[in-house]
């Protein structure tokens, strides 16, 4: 952050700048296997928003006398190779149940057939979608995805094949599947059995035609034993007790509640899992709302019930924007985590705690050394730059506001400091304050060079206690004490001390101090903002 020809040897600067602060990454909290699971408050997030993409596409209604419809969907965000795609027919509270396999998948969308598996040459009057996720082959500590091959099949509907993981999972992980055939009407409905730490058994039904197919017909999967790898995309999951059904019908209904409510309606998944049999099933999500779902279950190669104890392993998740990210969340650019950012209320920071400064205006190139590209006036991430105001090498990552793309590099650490008993700065002004160190993305923690410019570019011990004003409600001010860490104890017992700020105010290019000796104006102050 630059200061003025005339200032920069007079005192530091500080800040008066929009803050963020950034909570935790998220994991799962392990229950028991048929219970739901839900994502908690520590571990580490190891799927970012450019791998993993999720969502509902629209099948429609068919109104004529057959089965199948062959649709097709985009994703919001190119993938850089064609991925797997796992995916669940999504109805309205009917008892229509549907089969579906993905056909040609490209980097921008895929084709997918669905087909009514509860009658016989029926279309549906429904507004019929379709749950989807996204995603490249992975190998992450709690999940695995991959593609099978089962080949074709001769004389039968049914096919049996085994998949063995890459590497053994801690516990049994629960599974999705979905067929993922060549560019034909063939419909399969897919089932595990006998899933073990190792691997699993699935079976595939082809829907459409009852004397099995002459492609060679894959299997996307998808296996996990904990959300962790996938909290980025906020999911819950469980595995649903279905249970046994009597003769007479191969159709059950169950209902599934969430074990917290989502926003808005999410993308549920769902594979039928049952015992080693050649039983399988297809299944389809209704009346999917913020709290639950409803389950149909058609038995594929049997009309007349089954015995066994069959269940369900399922997944719901918010659909992802265009930014790859869960609605209303946040993309850091260069590392794929999504951040929510919520007004502050006023309180102190949390010790530990990232921070983003948002200012609210930024710098634009007038030729100055180092500035890159042309920056319209408006908000700006102040981060840590190679830019350093009148110098063509810059000695450290200087903070700067320097683009409204979200980055790491506008990501710091927050240290909370203790204060002394009868501390106060010059007038009593600020009453309330919070001291803070801030440490950059590189590691370093942030104080001012000789010239007065914040950077980071110290140890724990000299950087720069930072005050963070608490008597403006929800506006921030952000001011230097003059103070450095190794020295607090001299802070403690301090009275009347100077604080100096500044804002992020573009003039002639530059990033231009005020000098902030008591009595700060409102005018000057910004917005916190919360990041869960």
């Amino acid at each position: 952050m630059s200061t003025s020809n005339d200032a920069r040897h007079l005192i530091p600067l500080t800040l008066v700048a929009t803050l963020a602060i950034l909570a935790p990454a998220c994991a799962s909290l392990e229950t028991a296997d048929t219970e739901p699971e839900a994502v908690g408050e520590a571990g580490e997030r190891v799927f970012s928003a450019t791998d993993v993409q999720v969502g509902v596409g629209v099948i429609g209604n068919q109104p004529s006398s057959t089965s199948l419809k062959q649709s097709s969907v985009s994703f919001p965000r190119a993938f850089g190779a064609a991925p797997l795609v796992l995916a669940t027919p999504q109805g309205e509270p009917y008892l229509d149940t549907f089969a579906a396999t993905s056909t040609v998948i490209g980097t921008t969308g895929f084709n997918v057939n669905d087909y009514r598996t509860d009658g016989f040459n029926v279309g549906w009057g429904q507004n019929l979608k379709l749950g989807w996720l996204a995603l490249a082959p992975a190998v992450q500590p709690h999940t695995q995805a991959g593609r099978a091959v089962v080949g074709s099949q001769s004389g039968t509907a049914l096919k049996t094949i085994s998949v063995t993981f890459s590497q053994p999972f801690a516990s049994i992980p629960r599974v999705m599947l979905t067929p993922h055939g060549e560019n034909y009407g063939d419909t399969f409905a897919a089932t595990t059995t006998q899933i073990t730490t190792t691997g699993f058994t699935a079976n595939l039904w082809r829907a459409d035609y009852s004397n099995g197919w002459g492609q060679s017909l894959q299997l996307d999967w998808m296996a996990w034993d904990g959300l962790g790898d996938l909290s980025a995309y906020q999911p819950v999951d469980g595995t649903a007790d279905v249970g046994s059904q009597g003769a007479g019908t191969a159709e059950k209904t169950i209902t599934v509640s969430f074990p917290q409510a989502f926003a808005a309606p999410p993308t549920v998944l769902l594979s039928a899992r049952g015992e080693p049999y050649g039983d399988t099933f297809a299944v389809t999500a209704s009346a999917v709302t913020n709290q639950g779902f409803t389950a149909n279950v058609t038995r594929m190669d049997g009309r007349s019930g089954w015995g066994q104890d069959l269940r369900l392993d399922w997944m719901a998740l918010p659909q992802t924007t265009a930014s790859g990210c869960p609605s209303g969340q946040t993309l850091v650019t260069d590392t794929g985590a999504c951040v929510t950012l919520t007004p502050w209320d006023g309180s102190p920071l949390p010790g530990g705690a990232k921070i983003a400064l948002k200012a609210g205006t930024r710098f634009k190139n007038d030729g100055c050394n180092g500035c890159t590209g042309v920056e319209g006036f408006g908000p700006s991430w102040v981060k840590l730059t190679n830019y350093q105001w009148n110098s063509a090498v810059p000695r450290y990552d200087y903070m700067d506001a320097s683009g409204a793309t979200l980055t790491s590099a506008a990501l710091y650490t927050i240290t909370a400091v203790p204060r002394g008993a009868t501390e106060y700065v010059g007038g009593n002004n600020p009453s309330s304050y919070q001291k803070l160190l801030v440490q950059g993305s590189d590691g370093m923690y942030v104080s001012a060079d000789s010239g007065g410019d914040l950077a980071s570019m110290t140890d724990q011990n000299n950087a720069a206690i930072l005050i963070l004003d608490l008597t403006q409600g929800t506006s921030a001010g952000f001011y230097w004490s003059g103070f450095t860490y190794g020295m607090n104890s001299y802070m403690m017992t301090a009275q009347n001390y100077r604080i100096y700020g500044a804002s992020f105010i573009a003039y002639n290019g530059l990033t231009f101090l005020q000098f902030m000796n008591g009595g700060f104006s409102p005018a000057s102050f910004s917005q916190l903002y919360v990041v869960h």
